[in-house]
This record gives C-alpha cells, sequence and structure tokens, in this order.
C-alpha cells in the first residue's frame, strides 16, 4: 500500500475549559514538528478560544493554518444534527462557521465532516455537502446491517446523490463512510486514554515496537481489504482527546517511523482534503446511494430513533428561537439595526447554531446542558425581541428603539412567549383593566398569508371584544374560554415560577390577511354588548347518540358520539388493537367522506431486563434508543373519552379529553382548507415503573397506502420509505416498531392514488407507518432507564429540569403540548399528486416561518408629542406588497459581516410539483427596496 494516512480527529467537547486546553497543546506540538498535521470541525469553541488569544499566538495560528499543518474540515459552528434540525438552521450554523474562517485565515473548507450524527439524511449529502461546494462527506455511523453489506461489497466509499435533487449524479457528493462506524482510532492506539505508549527502549522490558508495528499494519490491512485502493485512512482521535497533545504526537512520530522502516506499509501524517485528493485520482466507477441513512443500528436490537422525539418541548423551543431569528434579521436589516450599536440579532444566532448540535436539539445530553442551551436561548431571545419591538416602533412612525436598549426594554409592547397555555402579560392585564389592546402581526413569509390568530384575554370586566383591522373594519372574531387541560397548565407553570399571573381565562380569535413581509397592527376593544360566542356540547360518550360535526363549508369533520368498540377482534397486549375515537371521518366539498379516526397510545419502554436471552438482553430503550414493549391505547375504554364541541364565526373546536394527562383538541378555521389538531400530553405517570412513550395514531381504512410513505428530510426533501424495507441491501427485522421509525422535521405523508393524508408538525419528531393507512407520531418520552450510549442519565423529564432524580417527589413530570397540520385530499380531483405537493410545501413553510405577534396599549405606537402631526401606520410591507412567486420561498433577509445577505429557495425538489417543480423566473428587486446598499453580487 502506498500511504495510511493519519490526522487529529476534530473535538466536540461541551466543557469550555478542557477545550481551550486541548488547542493549546494542540498548537505546541504542531509547532514543535512541523511534520505533524491536526484537522480541527467546529468553530463554536475554536473561536471562543481565538478571541481569547494574543497576538503572538494568533500569529502562529496563522502560520501553522497557512503551512496546512493546522487544517478545518466541516467548519460550522458545531457539527449539526441531521434528523432534527430544519434545513435552515443547517444553513444557518454552517454559514456562521464559514465567515468565522474566511474573516480570520481566509480559507473555505473542503470536507464535509459529519462524523457523529445517529443516521445521514439526504440534505446533507445534496444541500449541506454537494451544493455547498464541499468536495467530499466523511461519515460514520451507518445501520450494522448495511455496514456488513458495504464491506463485502468494497463500497464503503460511493457517490451519493439522494432521488429528487437537482443535478443528479453529476452532482452527486463522494463520500466516505469509515470502516469501524466510529470515527476513533484503532484498537489500543489511544495513546492518551490508557492504550500503551511506544515503548522503543530495548532495555525495557515493556520494549513493544515490534507488536505495536504488527497491530498496527494488521488493521490498515484490514482497511484495505474493505476498501477501494491503496490509500487508507486513519483517524487518531476521539471525545476529550488531545489534552496531551505532546503524547499524541510523540507516539505517533515514532509509530510513523517503524512502521515505514518495518517496510510493509507507508504511513505519513495528513488531512482528509490529501485522501480525497488521492481517491479521485483512482479511474474507478463509484457505486451510486439514492436514499439516506436512516433509521440507524449499532446492533440487532439497538434502533437509534428514539432520539427523533427525544425533549419534545426543547425541540419546540428551538424550532421556535429559529423561526424568530429569521424574522428578526429580516427587521434588522431593514432598519440598520447592528450599525447603530444597540442590542442585536447575534446572541440568538449563536444560541441557534449552538443548539443544532447533534447532542442538543436531538435531546441527547444530560438535564443541566439542556438546562445550559436553554439560558442562552432565552438570552438571546430577549435581545432579539428588543431588536423586533424597535424596528417595528421606527417603522410604525414611533421613536427608533434600536439606539437605546433601556427606552427598548421599557417598551409596553411585548410578546406573548407563553401564548400556547393562555399567557400573555399585556394583553391580560389590559384586559382586565377594561382597556383596549393593539396587536401588532409581522408576517415574515414574502407571500400573502391569511393567518389565525388568537391572544390571551380575561373576561374580568368583558366576555365579548371587537377586533378592528389596519383599516379600521371590523373583523369576525370570537371569544373562546380555555378548556380544563389549560387551566391545570397555567397553574403548573404558576407553581414552577414559569410565569406571572399573566393567565388568561379566554383567548380572542380571527383570521387575518397579511402582506409579503408585512406589518399590520389590530386593536382590540372590549364589547359592552356582546354577539353570541359558541355553542357548546359536553359529555361523555355513552349520553349520547348523535354525531357532532364541524363545517366550515371546505372540510367537514364528523366525530363519533357513540361509544366506541374494538374495530376488529385482534389483541394487543391484552387490549383491542384499535379503540375508536371520536373523530371518525371528512368531508371535502360536499364529497363522499374519507374515513380518518385520530387515537393516543403508549409503548411501554423496555429497561432491557423484560426480554428473554440472546435477544439483547439488557438493552434498554433511552435519550438515544427506541425499544418499545407493549402498545396500550389511551383510555381503555372509549365511553371514558370525554368530547366537548365549541362552535362559532371563526373556529369550531372539539376537545378531547382521553384521561388526566392527555388530551387532543381539532380545530376548524374559517376559510382554511386543513385542521389543526392539537395535543397536550404529560405529567406521564410512571408510579407503575414502566417508562412510556406516547404516540397519536391517524387512521384511514380509505386510503389504502400498502407498505409505503413519505417523510421529509431537514424540510427540504421528501423521502420514499416502505416498510420493513432497506432499498440496497436486505434487511433483517429484529424490531419491527423502531426499525421502522423515521425522522420527521416537517411532513409525513400517505397516499394511494385517490387520496393523501398529510401531518405537518411543529417540531422534530419520529413517525412510523406500520400497516395501510396509518401514520403515527411520537409526541413525548419519559423513560427510567438510560440506553448506555453516552448520556448516563434516564430520559425522565419533570418541570423542574431537575432530572427527577435529586427530589423524585418534588416536581411533577413535564407536560408537553403541540400542534399538528392535517391536510386531506383527493388526489382524483383533477388536480393531482403536483396540487397536493404544492398545498404541502406552502403549508410547511408558514408552519415554520409563523407570524410575530407582539402586544401592548392602543396609544403605543402614536407619534411622540415632539413630532410633526402625521397619521400613524397601521400597516407595511417591507416589498411594498410585491410578492415572490408560490414556488419560491425567502430563506434568509440578514446582514452578514456588514453586508446584506437575501437567500430564496425553489419550493419543490425536481419532479416533485409537475410544473411547479421547473425554474422559477422573478424579480428580487421588491425585496430590496427597504434597504440600502452600493452593490449586489449573486453567488
Amino acid at each position: 500500500m502506498n500511504g495510511i494516512r493519519t490526522f487529529g480527529s476534530n473535538l466536540w467537547i461541551l466543557c469550555d475549559a478542557g477545550v481551550q486546553y486541548i488547542l493549546d497543546a494542540v498548537v505546541a506540538a504542531l509547532a514543535a514538528n512541523k511534520d505533524r498535521k491536526f484537522t480541527y470541525a467546529e468553530m463554536s469553541f475554536f473561536q471562543r478560544w481565538w478571541d481569547q488569544q494574543e497576538e503572538d499566538m494568533r500569529d502562529l495560528v496563522h502560520h501553522l493554518v497557512a503551512s496546512g499543518q493546522l487544517s478545518f474540515a466541516n467548519g460550522g459552528y458545531v457539527q449539526h444534527d441531521e434528523a432534527a434540525s430544519h434545513y435552515v438552521a443547517m444553513i444557518d450554523q454552517t454559514t456562521r462557521g464559514h465567515s468565522f474562517l474566511q474573516d480570520t485565515f481566509g480559507v473555505k473548507p473542503r470536507i464535509a465532516w459529519q462524523l457523529d450524527p445517529f443516521g445521514h439524511s439526504a440534505t446533507q449529502a445534496s444541500l449541506m455537502s454537494a451544493e455547498a461546494g464541499f468536495d467530499a462527506l466523511f461519515i460514520a455511523r451507518a445501520d450494522h446491517q448495511d455496514m456488513d453489506v458495504r464491506r463485502t461489497k468494497k463500497e464503503l466509499e460511493f457517490i451519493w446523490a439522494p432521488n429528487g435533487t437537482v443535478g443528479g449524479d453529476e452532482d452527486g457528493i463522494f463520500t466516505v463512510n469509515f470502516a469501524s462506524g466510529q470515527y476513533g482510532p484503532p484498537e489500543g492506539f489511544g495513546f492518551e486514554w490508557g492504550c500503551p505508549p511506544i515503548a522503543d527502549d530495548p532495555q525495557l522490558k515493556e520494549y513493544n515496537v515490534q507488536d505495536r508495528v504488527d497491530a498496527f499494519v494488521w488493521y490498515a490491512q484490514g482497511l484495505a481489504n474493505v476498501t477501494v485502493g491503496n490509500d487508507v485512512i486513519v483517524t487518531m482521535g476521539s471525545d476529550f482527546n488531545y489534552g496531551r497533545a505532546n503524547q499524541w504526537f510523540k507516539n505517533m512520530d515514532k509509530l510513523i517511523h517503524y512502521v515505514n522502516a518495518d517496510g510493509r506499509v507507508n504511513v505519513l501524517y495528513s488531512t482528509p482534503e490529501a485522501y480525497v485528493d488521492a481517491k479521485h485520482g483512482y479511474n474507478h466507477t463509484w457505486s451510486v446511494k439514492r436514499d439516506d441513512f436512516f433509521p440507524y443500528s449499532d446492533s440487532s436490537h439497538a434502533y437509534w430513533t428514539g432520539y427523533f422525539s427525544s425533549r419534545p418541548t426543547s425541540k419546540r423551543y428551538i424550532r421556535q428561537a429559529t423561526s424568530f431569528l429569521q424574522a428578526a434579521r429580516q427587521l434588522e436589516l431593514t432598519v440598520g439595526g447592528k450599525s447603530s450599536g444597540g442590542p442585536t440579532t447575534d446572541g440568538l444566532e449563536a444560541a441557534v447554531s449552538l443548539t443544532q448540535h447533534h447532542d442538543s436539539i436531538t435531546g441527547t445530553e444530560k438535564q443541566h446542558v439542556a438546562n445550559d442551551y436553554h439560558e442562552r436561548l432565552s438570552a438571546g431571545l430577549v435581545e432579539a425581541q428588543t431588536v423586533v419591538v424597535g424596528a417595528v416602533s421606527q417603522l410604525l412612525g414611533g421613536e427608533p428603539l434600536l439606539s437605546n436598549a433601556a427606552s427598548a426594554h421599557g417598551s409596553t409592547l411585548r410578546f406573548c412567549n407563553y401564548a400556547n397555555a393562555t399567557i400573555c402579560e399585556p394583553s391580560v392585564r389590559l384586559s382586565r383593566e377594561g382597556r383596549s389592546i393593539r396587536v401588532v402581526v409581522y408576517n415574515p413569509v414574502a407571500w400573502t398569508v391569511r393567518a389565525p390568530l388568537r391572544v390571551a384575554v380575561s373576561t374580568h370586566t368583558s366576555c365579548e371584544w371587537i377586533v378592528q383591522g389596519p383599516n379600521n373594519e371590523t373583523l369576525p372574531s370570537q371569544t373562546v374560554s380555555v378548556d380544563a387541560t389549560t387551566r391545570r397548565l397555567q397553574h403548573l407553570l404558576h407553581e414552577t415560577n414559569a410565569s406571572s399571573e399573566a393567565a388568561g381565562d379566554a383567548e380572542v380569535a380571527w383570521v387575518a390577511d397579511l402582506q409579503p413581509l408585512g406589518l399590520a397592527t389590530f386593536t382590540m376593544l372590549p364589547a359592552s354588548v356582546g354577539r353570541a360566542e359558541r355553542d357548546v356540547v359536553s359529555g361523555a360518550g355513552p349520553r349520547r347518540r348523535r354525531d357532532e360535526v364541524l363545517d366550515n363549508g371546505i372540510l367537514r369533520l364528523v366525530f363519533d358520539a357513540e361509544a366506541g368498540e374494538c374495530r376488529d377482534g385482534r389483541g394487543l397486549g391484552g387490549q383491542c388493537e384499535a379503540l375508536r375515537s371520536s373523530l371518525k371521518g371528512i368531508g371535502i366539498d360536499g364529497a363522499e367522506p374519507i374515513q380518518l379516526t385520530t387515537s393516543l397510545a403508549w409503548y411501554n419502554s423496555s429497561d432491557g431486563l423484560d426480554v428473554p436471552e440472546g435477544k439483547d438482553r439488557g438493552q434498554a430503550g433511552g435519550a438515544y434508543i427506541f425499544r418499545p414493549g407493549s402498545k396500550t391505547f389511551l383510555p381503555r375504554h372509549r365511553r371514558d373519552v370525554e368530547l366537548r364541541i365549541v362552535k362559532g364565526e371563526v373556529v369550531q373546536e372539539a376537545h378531547q379529553r382521553f384521561g388526566d394527562w392527555a388530551t387532543l383538541v381539532t380545530r376548524l378555521y374559517q376559510g382554511q382548507a386543513h385542521f389543526e389538531v392539537e395535543w397536550t400530553v404529560g405529567p406521564i405517570p410512571v408510579s407503575d415503573g414502566l417508562g412510556k412513550e406516547v404516540v397519536l395514531e391517524y387512521r384511514s381504512s380509505t386510503i389504502r397506502s400498502g407498505r409505503t410513505f413519505h417523510t421529509d428530510s431537514n424540510g427540504r426533501h421528501m423521502m420514499h420509505r416502505e416498510r420493513d424495507h432497506r432499498p440496497g441491501w436486505r434487511l433483517n427485522v429484529t424490531e419491527p416498531v423502531a426499525g421502522n421509525y423515521y425522522p420527521v422535521t416537517a411532513a409525513a405523508t400517505i397516499q394511494d392514488r385517490e387520496h393523501s393524508l398529510a401531518v405537518l408538525v411543529d417540531r422534530a419528531q419520529g413517525a412510523a407507518s406500520l400497516a395501510s393507512g396509518r401514520l403515527e407520531f411520537m409526541l413525548h418520552r419519559r423513560l427510567l432507564a438510560d440506553d448506555g450510549r453516552g448520556v448516563a442519565e434516564a430520559l425522565n423529564e419533570t418541570a423542574c429540569g431537575d432530572a427527577n432524580r435529586e427530589a423524585p417527589h418534588a416536581c411533577g413530570g413535564l407536560v408537553a403540548r403541540g400542534v399538528h397540520r392535517v391536510l386531506v385530499q383527493r388526489e382524483g380531483s383533477g388536480e393531482g399528486p403536483a396540487h397536493a405537493a404544492a398545498v404541502r410545501r406552502t403549508a410547511q413553510a408558514l408552519v415554520n416561518d409563523p407570524p410575530l405577534v407582539m402586544a401592548g396599549p392602543v396609544q403605543l405606537l402614536e407619534p411622540p408629542p415632539a413630532a410633526p402631526p402625521a397619521p400613524t401606520p397601521l400597516a407595511l410591507s417591507l416589498s411594498g406588497g410585491a410578492t415572490l412567486p408560490p414556488d419560491v420561498q425567502l430563506v434568509t433577509f440578514a446582514e452578514l459581516a456588514g453586508r446584506g445577505i437575501v437567500r430564496v429557495a425553489h419550493l419543490h425538489e425536481a419532479g416533485e410539483g409537475g410544473d411547479a417543480s421547473t425554474p422559477a423566473t422573478f424579480d428580487l428587486a421588491p425585496l430590496l427596496r427597504s434597504i440600502k446598499f452600493s452593490e449586489a453580487r449573486v453567488w
């Protein structure tokens, strides 16, 4: 063999002190020997370390980079996850890291380096590698069955060109999958953590040169047997390594010397770039991979599909912060916020970038680390909210606030951070005082949007409210009382000091038409004489004998008010396979109804001791791994489901209570062709000693989807899935549930030739189609065992964030609440699959970038007394009302290092949306009308 290329692996350590000492030691070791090389990947800690260095150290590092001794792979702020991260956040965190490298060293990484994520996505291969300009992508973790096949076929290195991506094979990415499935050094060569050093003094009884040479050559030859060509790569490093860099390099120096003297192989320090260059020189036709690397398992009963849903409230918080960041940066760029010397969005951008890490958004960190992530997000959001408030005040005619942080923080225009629990300090306080409320809404999407809005109020002084639009027109509105579940959630938040006394007992709902990139102000006036608010039907199933219907003229949702029975006679764990839920069918535009039910259930998470020998006994479910036992539907008896109906001019709702800790609210807004399912789960009871994983199942006997379904890839591509099947290799089914779970960042769908069902999520979740016509989503997990993959802590979240370990009875389990947006369409209506895809894609964008809603007193935005009299605008559009085409999405509109950056993306992947998948032409000028610039460049 011509060469074995070794280099220091990247370091991603969540201990600041450890990283600074590692970098100190590595720089010193590199400076001591010009032959040594080291590759570093993540910029979050490197940038922090860099900011603390003196000029002499910076000069030395510049020299090491220029000489090629210190190089950078990937170069993102972190090594992002590929299952739970949205592609917009993946772009942002990569941009943040690359900007630092470009501005500091004038370099751009050539290698995408994604070794540690627990499975790999099509979006990573296409958008984040090939289209990002990388020469190659390095990965480590792949399913153990897949790895066995690839080793046998010598296909560990290949071209990855996922289906549906632009460019086909020509634009695929050369991908290296490490043969071990891991990223550490060969066994016995971890010189910092107990492995024997190279003892080359013949007088010592520990002399081991030949033994170490033979072991290394044997390892190298093993790699050569499963890869193409004479060049193989050996990674020398792992987590928490190189704090003793001199120890590493001194032993590697010796290893290289003695192996080369042996003559069987040639060893040298090198880099991933050099390895890829060597491989590109081969006259070899590489195999092509079309799918992705989900789900990942490292043994027969250890599928890493639990983390798709772990820490659901954290996943939602990160997604909300990501969306808020996009909107805040739009307004910041418009008013020149970063140049004003006041608050900026940089803190939020750093926090959002950090939380894309593969042990953050995944929910696979310890509880105290999760708490730290959330504190960083909170601090960033507070500052970014100040930016937004100041920009809104300036744009709508008030005093500019960005240059005065104190006045911005003192502003009475505020956000409602606990809106999903009907908690909002300004609106509830003002309504209690009987005062009018000004609501300011910003639409961050470059399309005209029709959006439902809900604002928390107290009905202490008025039960009814009148809503006036930007033109002082009266809009249809409705006051909806909170339900018992929300009241319990408000009480829990109050008890844990997460909120003030700003809990409302009702919400005022209306539907708003919002201009693209538009601000609009609405006025809520207490009404002395109220309208008929709603009709309510409540009670348990056995006492009703008629169906209940929600109908907005587009969709008709039928709820079965009869006592339910088992759908069929098959049993599962002593329970009926499916207990009928209240929702039983949907009518579309008056056509024949489509049968659809919703059910809540939970899997008993294995503790590893409830399985027989030979079945990976001891392997428990945990933060990473989903290992379910039996499945139990809620409740045990259909008659125990309580159904309450709310009807009004704006929204109709069906409230279903499945027990003390699980509820569903199905909402149908006027004029909407979709409906919402709001789920609330928790505190999940564990007093019976069983960890539980709660799922929401959609089931339709009308939709005959067979074995296939689709899930998105990071909100970008849609991936074809087939139950109990993997493209390219024969799957040995060992876990029929966990092995069929896939990550969902935006949407999952089932369909046949006539109908389709799409469910859009508001955070990353795991999903599966375990039978024809079914989709289930994992909502929440509360576990009592650790899965042995590094967290060393059970995923037992509490409302106090204490991991329920120090004081197990001091705080109850965590409550999670979220929303699914459900689209049911007829494929045979003449519009076909392309139309369904277009509707779903647009809806995905709107779910990911919802309007920003602020509330305050009516007089807030009036001009200051010293200003000349002028009417205060109540609505405006940053684009002058111009909209992007329906198949073009605004991705980024922000300031980057003194420059404005605008990113747009085609909404559809190749072949997905019929004519909508063709190239789009549009005028970018309207988007730029609100900012001043001297030149524009296109990349």
